[in-house]
Parts: structure tokens; C-alpha cells; sequence
């Protein structure tokens, strides 16, 4: 639903599929806060609920995370546990206070959590001062009571003439003067009594890590605890307690799992939730049935989306209405009925549920999503099943009786905003004139009321623990006041384990047993046995005195299971555990209309085009948006704990097998620990000598080199704002092994490929340690470097990750919105308010991401005629514009680069990479589009290059058996050839004109053009590598060979062609690039094979010496000569591809082609090239096949 206040675009998402695509998927754009001038100035914009989506942010919210994962918080149940017992213990002698009483359990486990320190009673003095902070908090956000709030600008008003602000800064000033206090009382305490939980700790050593030495942000963020989980956790069992009274039904099935799961002897356990479905999906059900947040807080748009062809602009506030979702009678029947049955099944946690990949796959929604979503899911989640639990095992639940006549009043669920008391029977029969509401059970009753002498129950006797009972002249009377544990902070509640540590027993390490029992025992005693055997007390004021019991000891290195690996995104975002749910931004040329919200239209294309995925989802896999690629993630050890599979007497066990198969032997098992031991101790690499690595000088030499020789078709590294001491080492380190390549210092090439090595290891290393890595600029681009630098090393380990590297680099680009287009990372405005400097940084940052994704794009496109393999890239995810020339790229500084293009801002005029191609085939858009930049015909050339390939396989593939004979599958790769064609050019006649580097571009593309021409000539590409594997003795090869030369003169005549002509331009034109090699080695081979099936196929080539006297019959064609596509030498030639005819055909160092003797002369000449390339070792690779094929060829002869 859209509506607009004023100028504010509003959006309202009411369904679940919605929700789960903009709020998660898209979080980076849907994760920002709307601005609250009203927030900011009471809370200093140091709260992370109004806190903008930025850096801060993020520090913030990962020091949440880290001190509220599921682990840690499985060691804060012994406190919820505790706290529940008071809070029942309360319920039951004091129940009109219930309320109170619920809103204290749930403000205690929470400042437990962040303080360290219990709240005894809800009428303490910490209990008043943070209820008063957060009535202030609710007072000052109350929409429409401050003007300023909408109109901003009134903030810059005198003093005087802002009212506002005396009442403002009250609110301000006490609650950062009550943070503070709280947040440096819990540090001192933490510092006496380290193995106590304290969050401010935590949080204090997570922002010391973070280098964020800001005590009052640290403070804030422990308050936020207290704020948000009290009062939430408060509202939610506040509704249980309703949904129980009018739902009798509900209760009577909650007992009866009780009993048979727990027994009457205990209480259950976080441990028991397991065993509880019907419990968990009582609580599920209430969090959806009522919502403790049926609107979600406003999120904000971080920048222009498009949505399902509607279009949501920059700023926009978007509110989730989790009511409606939660009363869609499509996703819940019967909606408005309170009914656990529903998620019975359900067996999720809420934090597993909240990162379902699909939305249908949720319970409710009340923790949120995205990148907001509650970061207390899991200490939420465990103090509502605490109390559920306990208070169905405790109570039974009714309608209230009318004192009068005894009968039960009228009760439904509009009484929420009633006034509910509770009370107290002594037995379940019986019901007095009185209003019941919670009533205790008798068991449970007898346990905790008990003064006689009872026999030891089933959990003391388990736990070895002396089942203990209170004497009843300590026991409050009805009506009494709460005991004050702040008097008897030092009391003992039972006998502990002998082989418990005293020192562990007291508040100072220290026992007080002369004390005697007090009042404060009362409360636990009563259930002693359902106590964990580490805890002897609760203190109020003071900090817990119970340590973490053995099992639940946190170690920051354990694996730490994230619920957002359920979910595909999770597999591109483990650097944070909340910055996963990121996304790409969309092209910045949508510009905002009247209205915000309307329909897209269809792009003028051919009837047979469709448009690409990232049309409809600009947001592919992972969810980074590509700001990341500036930011290096925090590092982290992940170690691997495993945990244990069940109980010792699983019922599992006791079943018999399904199938009679041989049991594991336990020296079996052994070897397989031993052996699992064995290779984790065993280190992965040998150790590295680092003594002869180079110095300051070299290093820069090898720098040097690399921008000197290095010249890539599509430059992605800008060295005139390089800088070495401020780049990643991967990077530097890529760099350095290449430029190696082309010194002239003795052992330059093992030492390029050492570095790149040495390189590959630490890549790794940093990928595993820090996953978030691999999205980051400089770990790309140093991929990059590695997989061209492996591809043409000719190191075995080097070129084989470069193959691994390939399809990892193009998926952790697109993760990481590479192939989108980029945003400047700050605004640079085109007017003169921006100096020429801070425009042409802001421009070569973007322009550099653009480059480097069109460099993996071009890694990848060509592999497909390189290797022979399929890339791994889809053209439709290609969003980037083409790059701008190179003039501007290579502009040693801003005001040479602004002198280039004065009349034009940056931005302006960029090409569309779809409407480029389309360009190719359909020339209505030739106005709009014109292809003169060698970089933009590069890239044409790959992608057609890559089409052909596709078409290639297809044609092999068994899907061509099934085809109509008529489908014009040859024809449209003879399209895409003609097309290709049109761009080749004279490489001799460019020479002249033409510098170095524009000329390795040129040169560059028609090797790709030639080599695509092998490629589309059926399947040559498939049976000649097995054919040179073999030196040419492979029989099914040499066969099939024979048969493809006697199908096609044509295609064999260009074949020869265009091999030919490759070997001339490797030959006249070499530039030492990484590839040159791989043109070569095809283009020999091709030549080989085509000069073997000439001489036995096509009489009219001459092939023996002529008379004199005939020769001038005989036309006389040099195939690798580079003519002028309008000339007539050319024509000659082009006249005999195509119709054959009587003809002496040679090229460099072959006179007579097709001749016995042909055969070894291009095998020999194909060797010299390859041997004159000397910087890539690869060439030596392809030299040594070149050589077996030439003995075997004059073995034959």
C-alpha cells in the first residue's frame, strides 16, 4: 500500500513474500532509518533502533551479535532459570501483582545480561529510575509533539526560540547520566569478578577491539538491552497469560505434555524445549497472535529500487504492518482463533524461522527481518519458553468467579486492556468466590509449600544434591511483602555438591554460613532441587553469585552456528553475522516521477528478445552491496567444536536397522578419529622461507614493470592514484609476480611464480579466517591477477587454482554487485561546489570497480575458447555500462582528465552494455549507440565470442537428435561469425597510426575473432585436443578428423585461413600478453590438421613443383598475408575460400600447403613462435606437444 503525508512517500507491506524480498533480500536498501530530529537530540544518535544504516551502525550492531549469540546465551538460562523460580515464587504470594511481577522478571534477566546485577523487586530504585528514562523516551518520540520533528530547519533557531529544548535535554541528560552509572558500576564489578556475565564487559572489549574508545556509545548500547527486551518480553507474556485464561482447551493440552514429558518432581529446562513441541507452539502462536509489534518501526530507503515493475524511490519510509500478515487467512486458517496447533510441526528456533529462505517458511513475524532484526531473538526466545513452561507447570488457567455468586465471570480477548488480578487456590477442586485467574497446581503446591519431612525426589537423587525444604515459620504469609534480597545477599538456598568450590558460594569468594538461613532462601529452597548445583544465591543490588556451570563456559573460538546458513544468502555473507542480508544497488539512472510507485515499461527490442534477470531482480545471490568492495570485514577464528549427537541411552539406538549391512567395528572408529587427528595436526604446507624476499628496490622495479608491460584489453588498475602503502599485500604481492616476469634479473621466473605462490596461500588463508574478504576490491582484484597469472605460468599448482579460480572470482563478483552498476561512494555534485580533484577521485573509484567487472567478465568469456570450457557467468547479469576510454582512465592527474571531457559531467553519456550489443543486429539504435572505442568493440567480441561457444555446445549436445533437421542453429552461428567479421580490420595498415597500446587491443581482438572461427567450425575444437594429446595417433580421433575434412570444403578452406592468419599475428605482432600462447598452439594445430585433409581432399590446391610454363594458370595465395579487406588481394582470396578452384597456396615458411612436406614446416614454424615467447611459461608447455607431434609426423614420412 502507497500513501503520501505531505512530501513523505510512504509504503506499508502486508505480505509475506514482500517482506521477505525487500526487507531481507534487499536489506541494504531497506535498512535505513527514517531521520529523528527528536531521536537524535535526546538520545545523541547513539541508540542503533534510530541509528542510521552506515559504519557505525554496523560496529554497533555486530557488538550486539557477538555478545547475544545463541551459545552465549544458553550460558545466561541458569539466570533466566532462577529469575523464573522469584518470579513464580512472587506470582504465587503476591498474584494481584502479577503484572508487576512479569515486567520485573523480564527487566532482571535483562540487566543481569548487560549489568551483572539483579532487580529484586519492581519497586527498587533501579527499577524507577529506568521506567522513568523509558517513559521519557516514550513521551519525546510521540509522533506530531515537537514541530521540529517535521520541520527541521526550526532547529536552527536561537535558543530562546526553541521551548522544546529545556524538556529535551532533561530527558537527555538523565539518561546518559543513568547509562553511565549503570555501564561503570558493571565494569568495576566485572574487574573484581571476571567469571560473572556482565554484557558491559563485552561490550567494552568488542569496542576496544573495534578501536572505538567511546564509553557513553558502550553505555547506550547496554541500555538498549534493557530498554527493548524488557518491555517486549513483558507485552509477550502479558498476552500468554490471556490467551491461557480464555483458552482453556489450550491449557489442559499443555498439562497433559508436561506431565508426561517433566513429571511433578521438576520444572522444565531450557533443555526440555526439545521435548515440548506443544509449549513452543503455544509461544509462537501468541507471538502471532498477538503481536508485540503489529507495526513494525519505519524503515527507510537508502536509494531508488524497482520492485516488480514499480518503482520506490530514494527516502521513502516503508512500515511493515505484521498484524495483516499475521491475519491473512491464506497463510493462517482461521486467523483470528488462537491455536497452536498450527505449528505443532514447526520445530525450528525463532532465530533459524526469522532467516527462512522463503517467507512461507516462517512462523510470525514479530522479531522482524533483515538486517533489523531483533538481536536478542535468542536470549527473547529462551526467557519466554522459561516462563510458559514454568507458569503452565505452576498454574492452572481460568476464567475469573464472580465473588458474589461464585460463578465465572465472562472473559474474551478484548480484556487486554482490563485490569486482571490473579490469585491463588490452595487445591484445583473447589473453586472459591473469588476471581482466579492463575491457580497453582497441587503438586507443584506441595512442592513448593511443603513444611513437613519429605522423601528425596527423582531430580535431587539424579543430580546427587540434597533435597532441602524451607521451615515454615521462615515462609512469608500471604499478604506479606516480597522478601528484600538486597538484605541477604550472601545467604546459602541449599547444600551444595561436595565437590563445589566455596569460593565460588558468595558474592567475595568468601562464606557467611554464620548468617543463617534468611528470607531470601525461602524463595529457593522451596524448589531446591530444580536449582543448578553451581548456584547458592541471588543477590539483588549486587552481581549474581553463581558462576556459569561446567558445560556452559564460553569460548569466543567455538563454531558458532549461524541461522542465516539455512538460507542461500548465508553463503555470501559469514564476515558479519547481520551485514549478510545485504544487496546491490540498481543503475542510477532511474529518476523520480510524480508518482513513486508505477509500472515499467518494456524496452523497444526485437519481438524474439527477452529482457535479462537483472531487469526483474537486481539483487543476484548474495546480498553485498558494492560499497563492501572498500570495506576489509573484521577477522575472526572460527574452531571447530563437535558437538554431541544425543544421549548416551538414545531411544534411537534401541530400534533395529533397516537394512543388514556391516556394523563399524570400534577399531574401526578409532581409525577414523586417529586418522581425522592425524591430518588436522598435520600442517598444510611445508614451512615458507621468506630470507631471499626482495627489497624496497626491487619491489618497486618489479611495480614498474608491471605497468610498463602488463596491458591487459581492459586496464583495471589505475596507476596514477596507486598507492603501494596503502593497498592490500595481496594485491601488491599479485602485482609484483607479474612485473617479475618481464625483468631481466636471473631467476625472475621462479621467483613470479614463488610470489604468486606465496601469493595463493595467503588468499586462502584470508578467505578462511575472514570470509568477508572475498568481497572486498583488493582480494578481487588480486584473484584476478592470480587466475591471469596462473592461466599463463605454466606451473602446474599455478594453473590449476587458476581454472578453480575462475568460477569462485565471478561468484564472489556478482555477490559482491560488481556487475552492477556503481554509485559514487560519496556525492561529488558536477556543479562548481566540488573541486576537480574530489570529482576525478570520486570518478576513478567508481570507473575502477566498473573496469575490474568487466575484466572478470572478459576472464571468464574467453575461457570458453581458450579452455574449451563453459563459463561460468550469465550475460543477462551483466548491468554495467561499458567503460570510459582510456584517454580518461590513464589521466595522470584531475585537471588533465577534467581537460579531456570539460563539456561533459562523468556521468553522462555512458553506453548500456545490452543496447551496445544490440546494436550489432539491429541498426534502428545505431543513432543511439556508436561502437568506436576499441575497449567497447573488445567487449562486443567476447560476448559474441561467448554466444558462439554456447551455440557450440548445443550443437553437440543430444538435444540435437530430437531438433527438427530445419532448426537454424548453423545459421545463427554463421550470423554471429559475419558479425565478427565486420570487426576485423588491417593490423598493417593501423601500425602507422596507431600507438602500442591501442594497437595490443586491436591485435587482441582479431586473435579472438580468428580463433572463434575454429570454434564455429563444427566440432573441430572437441576431437584436436585429444588428437595432439595423443600425437596425432589417437585412431577415433585421426578418423573422425578425416571424415570432418570431407564434409566441408569450405569450412576447411577457412579453417586454414584463419589459422594462418593467427600465426601471422602472433608471429608480426607479439606484445608478451598472457594468452598469446594459447593462439598459437590452436592456431598451429588447426593449420595441421587442415594441411593433412588439403592434401588428400582438394585436388585443385597445387601441391608439387609446376612448369614454368603453367604457372601462370596457377593463382598464388599467401594465406597469412594481412590485406586489406577492400582490396583486391583480399578479394582472391575470399573468392577461393568460398569456391575453391586451381590454386598454390602457401604462407610464411610453407611454400606449398597441403604438400607431405607442409605438414612438419607449419609444425616447425608454429614451434619458433612459441619459442619466441619467453616471458609466459606456458608457451614451453605447448612446445613440448608441438615437438612429440613433429617427431611423430616425420616418423611417419
Amino acid at each position: 500500500m502507497y500513501f503520501r503525508t505531505g512530501l513523505q512517500h510512504v509504503i506499508v507491506i502486508s505480505d509475506a513474500k514482500v517482506y521477505r524480498e525487500l526487507i531481507g533480500m534487499r536489506a541494504g536498501i531497506y535498512s535505513d532509518r527514517p531521520p529523528s530530529e527528536v531521536g537524535d537530540l535526546i538520545s545523541g544518535g547513539r541508540r542503533s533502533v534510530l541509528m542510521p544504516y552506515g559504519t557505525r551502525w554496523r560496529m554497533v550492531r555486530r557488538i550486539f551479535t557477538n555478545v547475544l549469540t545463541a551459545k552465549k546465551c544458553d550460558g545466561y538460562v541458569p539466570f533466566q532459570e532462577l529469575e523464573s523460580l522469584a518470579t513464580i515464587h512472587n506470582m504465587l504470594h503476591e498474584p494481584k501483582g502479577y503484572a508487576h511481577e512479569l515486567h520485573r522478571y523480564a527487566l532482571s534477566v535483562a540487566r543481569t545480561v548487560a549489568f551483572g546485577k539483579r532487580v529484586p523487586t519492581s519497586l527498587s530504585q533501579f527499577a524507577s529510575e529506568i521506567r522513568e528514562v523509558m517513559e521519557n523516551f516514550s513521551k519525546a518520540m510521540t509522533p506530531g509533539k515537537y514541530l521540529f520533528e517535521a520541520i527541521p530547519i526550526l532547529r536552527k533557531l536561537p535558543r530562546f526560540a526553541q521551548p522544546w529544548l529545556k524538556e529535551l535535554e532533561k530527558f537527555k541528560n538523565l539518561e546518559l547520566s543513568f547509562a553511565l552509572k549503570c555501564y561503570r558500576d558493571a565494569v568495576r564489578q566485572a574487574e573484581l569478578h571476571p567469571n560473572r556475565p556482565c554484557m558491559a564487559r563485552e561490550v567494552k572489549a568488542e569496542m576496544e577491539k573495534a578501536q572505538e574508545e567511546d564509553e557513553v556509545q558502550a553505555s547506550s548500547t547496554c541500555m538498549e538491552i534493557l530498554g527493548a527486551g524488557s518491555e517486549t518480553t513483558a507485552s509477550a507474556l502479558h498476552f500468554t497469560i490471556l490467551a491461557l485464561a480464555t483458552h482453556p482447551e489450550v491449557v489442559k493440552k499443555a498439562h497433559h505434555e508436561l506431565d508426561h514429558v517433566i513429571g511433578q518432581d521438576r520444572f522444565p529446562t531450557w533443555a526440555d524445549e526439545p521435548n515440548l513441541p506443544y509449549i513452543r507452539a503455544i509461544i509462537k502462536e501468541n507471538q502471532r497472535w498477538r503481536s508485540i509489534s503489529p507495526m513494525s518501526f519505519p524503515h527507510y530507503t537508502s536509494k531508488d529500487d524497482v520492485y516488480n515493475g514499480y518503482y520506490i524511490p530514494k527516502n521513502c519510509v516503508v512500515r511493515v504492518n505484521h498484524w495483516m500478515m499475521h491475519s491473512n487467512d491464506e497463510r493462517y486458517s482461521n486467523p483470528e482463533k488462537f491455536d497452536p496447533e498450527r505449528f505443532i510441526n514447526h520445530t525450528q528456533s525463532a532465530a533459524a524461522s526469522a532467516n527462512a529462505v522463503d517467507a512461507s517458511g516462517r512462523d510470525h513475524f514479530s522479531y522482524g527481518g533483515g538486517k533489523r532484526v531483533c538481536p536478542g531473538i535468542h536470549l527473547a526466545e529462551r526467557s519466554l519458553f522459561m516462563m510458559t513452561s514454568r507458569m503452565l507447570q505452576t498454574f492452572k488457567f481460568g476464567r475469573p468467579l464472580d465473588p458474589k455468586s461464585g460463578t465465572p465471570r465472562e472473559l474474551t480477548v478484548e480484556d487486554i486492556g482490563g485490569q486482571l488480578e490473579a490469585t491463588c487456590e490452595d487445591a484445583r477442586e473447589g473453586p472459591q468466590a473469588e476471581e482466579k485467574i492463575l491457580q497453582p497446581l497441587p503438586e507443584l503446591r506441595s512442592k513448593i509449600r511443603c513444611s513437613g519431612t519429605r522423601p528425596q525426589c527423582s531430580t535431587c537423587l539424579r543430580r546427587g544434591a540434597t533435597c532441602e525444604y524451607p521451615n515454615p515459620r521462615m515462609s512469608p504469609r500471604r499478604g506479606d511483602p516480597s522478601p528484600n534480597l538486597d538484605d541477604h545477599p550472601q545467604a546459602d538456598c541449599f547444600t551444595p555438591p561436595a565437590d563445589f568450590s566455596e569460593g565460588a558460594a558468595s558474592l567475595d569468594g568468601q562464606q557467611e554460613a554464620a548468617q543463617g538461613p534468611s528470607p531470601s532462601s525461602e524463595l529457593f529452597t522451596s524448589a531446591g532441587s530444580l536449582l543448578p548445583l553451581a548456584f547458592t544465591s541471588l543477590d539483588g543490588e549486587g552481581a549474581p553469585n553463581y558462576p556459569a556451570p561446567i558445560g556452559l563456559e564460553q569460548n569466543e573460538g567455538d563454531l558458532v552456528f549461524n541461522f542465516g546458513g539455512l538460507s542461500p544468502d548465508w553463503i555470501f555473507s559469514l564476515f558479519d553475522p547481520c551485514s549478510h542480508l545485504d544487496t546491490f544497488s540498481l543503475p542510477a539512472n532511474y529518476q523520480m516521477l510524480d508518482e513513486p510507485v508505477f509500472p515499467i515499461t518494456a524496452q523497444d527490442s526485437s519481438p524474439n528478445a527477452q529482457e535479462p534477470p537483472v531487469k526483474y531482480s537486481a539483487r543476484q545471490g548474495p546480498h553485498l552491496d558494492n560499497w563492501l568492495l572498500s570495506t576489509a570485514g573484521t577477522n575472526y577464528t572460527q574452531s571447530l567444536i563437535i558437538p554431541q549427537l544425543g544421549g548416551d541411552s538414545d531411544r534411537s539406538l534401541r530400534h533395529g536397522s533397516h537394512f543388514q549391512m556391516p556394523k563399524v567395528k570400534e577399531a574401526q572408529r578409532s581409525q577414523l578419529l586417529n586418522s581425522a587427528q592425524t591430518i588436522l595436526e598435520r600442517p598444510l604446507w611445508e614451512a615458507v622461507s621468506l630470507a631471499n624476499f626482495p627489497s624496497k628496490a626491487k619491489l618497486d622495479h618489479c611495480i614498474d614493470l608491471f605497468f610498463v608491460n602488463f596491458r591487459p584489453p581492459i586496464s583495471f588498475i589505475h596507476r596514477p592514484t596507486l598507492n603501494p602503502a596503502t593497498i592490500s599485500e595481496v594485491l601488491l604481492l599479485s602485482i609484483v609476480a607479474i612485473g617479475a616476469r618481464f625483468s631481466s634479473m636471473s631467476g625472475a621466473t621462479i621467483f613470479a611464480n614463488s610470489i604468486a605462490e606465496l601469493n595463493r596461500r595467503i588468499l586462502l588463508l584470508m578467505n578462511e579466517q575472514d570470509p568477508s574478504n572475498r568481497y572486498s576490491e583488493d582480494y578481487l582484484t588480486a584473484q584476478l591477477l592470480q587466475a591471469t597469472h596462473g592461466r599463463a605460468s605454466g606451473h602446474r599448482i599455478l594453473f590449476g587454482h587458476s581454472r578453480d579460480l575462475r568460477s569462485t572470482l565471478v561468484r564472489h563478483a556478482r555477490e559482491a554487485g560488481l556487475f552492477q552498476e556503481p554509485k559514487p561512494r560519496q556525492t561529488a555534485p558536477e556543479d562548481g561546489s566540488a573541486t576537480t580533484e574530489s570529482r576525478w577521485l570520486v570518478w576513478v573509484a567508481a570507473e575502477r570497480q566498473r573496469r575490474l567487472g568487466w575484466a572478470i567478465y572478459d576472464l571468464d568469456a574467453t575461457v570458453g575458447v581458450l579452455h574449451n570450457e563453459r563459463p561460468a557467468f550469465s550475460i543477462g547479469d551483466m548491468a554495467l555500462s561499458l567503460p570510459d576510454e582510456d584517454a580518461c582512465w590513464e589521466a595522470p592527474t584531475a585537471h588533465s582528465w577534467m581537460a579531456l571531457r570539460p563539456w561533459q559531467p562523468s556521468h553522462e553519456n555512458r553506453i548500456e552494455f545490452r543496447k551496445a550489443a544490440r546494436e550489432c543486429f539491429y541498426h534502428s539504435l545505431a543513432d543511439n549507440v556508436q561502437l568506436s572505442d576499441d575497449q567497447h568493440l573488445h567487449v562486443i567480441t567476447v560476448t559474441l565470442c561467448r554466444f558462439l561457444w554456447s551455440m557450440k555446445e548445443l550443437q553437440g549436445s543430444p538435444l540435437m537428435d530430437a531438433v527438427p533437421e530445419d532448426w537454424p542453429l548453423v545459421n545463427h552461428k554463421r550470423t554471429l561469425l559475419n558479425k565478427l567479421d565486420q570487426f576485423l580490420t588491417c593490423p598493417e595498415a593501423l601500425k602507422a597510426n596507431k600507438d602500442d597500446g591501442i594497437l595490443r587491443i586491436i591485435v587482441e581482438r582479431l586473435l579472438i575473432i580468428h580463433l572463434c572461427h575454429l570454434y564455429g567450425a563444427g566440432d573441430l575444437m572437441d576431437w584436436l585436443m585429444p588428437l595432439l594429446r595423443a600425437a596425432g595417433q589417437h585412431k577415433e580421433a585421426r578418423a573422425r578428423m578425416s571424415k570432418w575434412g570431407r564434409e566441408d570444403g569450405v569450412r576447411l578452406r577457412q579453417v586454414a585461413y584463419h589459422s594462418a592468419q593467427i600465426l601471422a599475428l602472433s608471429r608480426s605482432f607479439p606484445f608478451n600478453s598472457p594468452c598469446e600462447s594459447f593462439y598459437a598452439f590452436y592456431a598451429g594445430a588447426a593449420l595441421w590438421c587442415a594441411t593433412v585433409l588439403l592434401g588428400e581432399s582438394e585436388p585443385g590446391i597445387d601441391t608439387e613443383s609446376c612448369n614454368d610454363d603453367d604457372s601462370h594458370q596457377v593463382t598464388v595465395l599467401q594465406l597469412d598475408a594481412f590485406h586489406p579487406l577492400d582490396g583486391e588481394e583480399y578479394g582472391e582470396v575470399h573468392r577461393w575460400l568460398c569456391e575453391g578452384g586451381r590454386a598454390r597456396v602457401g604462407l610464411f615458411g610453407v611454400p606449398r600447403l597441403g604438400s607431405k612436406e607442409s605438414r612438419v614446416q607449419i609444425l616447425q614454424g608454429t614451434l619458433r613462435i612459441l619459442q619466441n615467447m619467453r616471458i609466459w611459461e606456458l608457451s614451453k608447455g605447448f612446445s613440448e606437444f608441438i615437438r612429440k607431434l613433429i617427431t611423430a609426423e616425420s616418423k611417419s614420412h
